[in-house]
């Protein structure tokens, strides 16, 4: 059959269809209307918050084609250390005009000298040989001189608005904000308070996605080498948008009903159970079991078996796609704590995986702040931690043995389940706010998680099996 799911990185699925997130394009969409009519007063600078796999990247898609239709020309780019928001604009802004006419074509140049001399994705520009170019000593090759780069996005947002009769502007959406320069992050923010100060009558929008430690690489560290904040009070101007990492049970339901009931097809309950429970709701785990189940479907009705018997193969690809790279990366200590949580259900509190590895908690804070900045684990409420994406709960234990533990004074997985079971579990006065039937739910779940990584602790115990006469043994698998 046609495969109606979109599994991997940025793939937007059929019709922008996002259960759990259309409140965040409609209220896109209104804000744009308002932007073309009154300019930067009714701007909502919006910027994308979450874990990889939560659906930054692809909300941020269907806001942008939110922002086509309603007559916007899309500046859009991924944010590196290495290219200045300068170049990225002016490559995005060259390509554009390429299309466009002569009003366009001169701010994108102005973009251009700002930047000196770029060369970037489909567009190659030497600004020294562009025709009609000021001369080099007149040239402001300056890539952070945040007013001029203001004026010419203003001037291409109000040429965009002439020759659309009066529709749209210009959307600058930038991926992955929290890989930016310093020096960049700071000329966002000059840019956007010179265009609310000084030019807003301009119908500018801007867009961005990144991890959950966004808003403190706009602060910066706060340090002697950095004693200012790189953007004052970013929360004055910008919206942030956390997206949850869990989708709610019915919107876990319509992402994999919907497309299906498109194509004449269904899920049993039952089926949307196993993926829930096997997923957690995880939008880029789900998109992959879906994908994974769908194929091997025998009918137009996808039963429960059929999701058990792709889920192996969901998660060699999940490990492919979201763990294998990132595992990699990862020192031993942090494949450590990784691991740990995974065996404590998933979500834990700190002093629990403290003691699961042998440790003191104020020992593992530099660790905890590490993996929560890259991403991998969260802190869901004071004193607790979580892991960012579910199903590493049932890859991490097993890769665990890859790490030299003698070398680097680590537990075995034996010893950390038995500390993890010697743990005094308090509850938190967060817990005790929960009803009874939640606490019942999170202990359910959290068990699931931890039976499932206990596997890993059963097969590090037992030994390989002896080589056939004609030749090795094959790897065992988990």
């Amino acid at each position: 059959m046609e495969q109606i799911y979109s599994p991997g990185a940025g793939h937007l699925p059929e019709d922008d269809r996002l259960p759990g997130r259309e409140h965040i394009i409609d209220s896109w969409r209104t804000m744009l209307a308002g932007l073309s009519a009154k300019g930067r007063p009714r701007a909502r600078d919006l910027v994308l918050t979450g874990h990889r796999g939560v659906g930054k990247t692809v909300t941020m898609k269907a806001c942008l084609n939110a922002c086509e239709k309603a007559g916007y020309a899309r500046l859009e780019f991924q944010a590196t250390p290495d290219t200045t928001l300068a170049a990225a604009l002016a490559s995005a802004a060259e390509a554009y005009a390429a299309n466009t006419a002569d009003t366009w074509t001169k701010a994108a140049r102005l973009l251009s000298r700002l930047s000196g001399s770029i060369g970037l994705g489909p567009v190659s520009l030497e600004v020294a040989n562009a025709p009609d170019s000021a001369p080099a000593g007149d040239r402001a090759a300056d890539p952070y001189n945040a007013s001029a780069i203001a004026r010419a996005v203003a001037d291409l947002a109000r040429a965009e608005q002439r020759r659309n009769d009066g529709r749209g502007g210009v959307v600058i959406a930038i991926d992955e904000l929290q890989a930016a320069a310093p020096a960049d992050i700071r000329t966002i923010g000059a840019i956007l308070n010179h265009l609310n100060n000084f030019a807003s009558d301009a119908p500018v929008a801007f867009i961005a996605a990144g991890l959950p430690n966004t808003s403190k690489e706009m602060i910066g560290p706060l340090n002697k080498q950095e004693p200012k904040p790189r953007i004052s009070n970013p929360s004055r101007l910008f919206v942030f948008e956390e997206l949850s990492a869990h989708l709610k049970p019915t919107d876990t339901e319509r992402a994999l009903r919907e497309p299906a009931q498109e194509h004449g097809c269904d899920w049993t309950p039952e089926a949307v159970a196993v993926v829930t429970a096997e997923t957690g709701g995880y939008p880029a785990h789900l998109q992959a079991l879906a994908a994974a189940t769908w194929t091997r479907a025998a009918g137009p009705l996808v039963e429960a078996d059929d999701v058990e018997t792709a889920v192996p193969d969901a998660r060699a690809e999940i490990a492919r796609m979201y763990f294998d790279d990132r595992w990699a990366v990862l020192g031993p200590v942090q494949r450590a704590y990784i691991t740990a949580l995974a065996l404590a259900g998933g979500e834990a509190q700190s002093g629990k995986i403290a003691a699961m590895l042998g440790r003191k908690t104020t020992g593992l804070s530099e660790t905890r702040e590490s993996l929560i900045d890259k991403g991998e684990i969260f802190a869901p409420r004071d004193g607790w931690v979580a892991l960012a994406q579910p199903m590493i709960a049932t890859y991490a234990p097993f890769r665990y043995r890859e790490v030299d533990i003698d070398a680097h004074n680590l537990p075995t997985l034996v010893d950390m389940a038995g500390a993890r079971d010697k743990y005094v579990d308090r509850r938190t006065s967060a817990d005790a706010a929960l009803t009874d039937d939640q606490v019942r739910s999170l202990i359910l779940q959290r068990a699931a998680i931890q039976r499932d990584a206990d596997q890993a602790v059963d097969a590090s115990q037992t030994p390989p099996a002896e080589p056939p006469e004609d030749g090795p043994a094959a790897p065992r698998q988990p």
